[in-house]
């Protein structure tokens, strides 16, 4: 797997020499800048995939320079992101429209939908949608149905099997699923406590498997416990428009390893999931 270049951003020479010494001795491409005006100014020119950023700096303090990197990056990449709206919700319209109307000012104009009662907020602030997996599309007729409704890509239900995918015709493209771990269930109120207060939550089974919980503090998410995962599948997914990676849990790191194999079709060390596209339920 390729190493991410480092970004070291500190105004004392010492720190920089250190750092750099301990990141170059692991085989690390290291640049280092003094100040937040220099190190922005790198982030425009390399390509940096972890920056160590002094809080304290001369001039142009950490804290702003950290706003100011947020900007950078989403300005350069506007056209790659998508605005996630929430999968339920239990009132918050009016909340969601602000949040909506703050995106779009920020140049962001795509979204992401896997509920159907988002879908107006979308369309008023102008997003163009695409649909997610929890639309549950099983069918051309439901795929025809959210075409009406304005959607400019589809997922199917990872629900279906290969075979019913593909049977899945549509003007607009239409993709899987192929990696993440899979939510089971959200649920209104955490079984494990607060989840505002909860770092990392669990819940374990009776066979000692480890289920992940997804917090945002209103509705938790049960993850299962193995990613489902497709890399060296991809073989039989041919004619599908798109595959999404559904990163939650991963670290940044985890994450490349993952994209990586994607790209070379590698298998993955450990247990995973095929899913149900070679069973299926429906």
């Amino acid at each position: 797997m390729k190493k991410p270049n480092i970004l070291i951003i500190d105004d004392e020479p010492g720190i920089r020499k250190t750092l750099a010494s301990i990141f170059e001795d692991e085989r690390f491409k290291v640049f280092a800048d003094e100040d937040a005006i220099a190190g922005i100014e790198r982030l425009k020119k390399e390509n940096i995939g972890v920056v160590f950023l002094d809080v304290l700096l001369p001039g142009m303090g950490g804290i702003d320079a950290l706003e100011k990197i947020k900007k950078e990056f989403l300005y350069q990449y506007k056209d790659k992101i998508a605005a996630e709206l929430p999968r339920v919700l239990f009132g918050g319209y009016e909340k969601l429209d602000k949040t909506l109307l703050s995106i779009k000012s920020k140049g962001i104009s795509s979204a992401v939908a896997g509920n159907p009662g988002a879908l107006g907020a979308a369309r008023k602030h102008g997003f163009a949608i695409h649909g997610d997996f929890s639309l549950n599309i099983t069918n051309p007729l439901a795929a025809r149905e959210y075409e009406n409704l304005g959607l400019i890509s589809l997922t199917a239900s990872f629900e279906l099997t290969k075979k019913q995918v593909k049977s899945i015709c549509a003007v607009v493209p239409v993709g899987v699923l192929a990696y993440g771990y899979l939510p089971l269930m959200i649920m209104r109120a955490c079984p494990v406590g607060d989840c505002r207060a909860c770092l990392s939550p669990e819940i374990t089974d009776r066979l000692g498997n480890r289920f992940s919980l997804a917090c945002t503090g209103r509705t938790p998410e049960l993850l299962n416990c193995v990613p489902l995962f497709l890399a060296d599948k991809q073989g039989d997914f041919t004619g599908i428009d798109f595959l999404t990676l559904y990163f939650t849990k991963e670290s940044p790191g985890e994450c490349l390893e993952v994209l990586n194999l994607y790209k070379t079709g590698q298998k993955m060390t450990g247990s995973i999931t095929r899913g149900l596209y070679y069973r299926g339920v429906v």
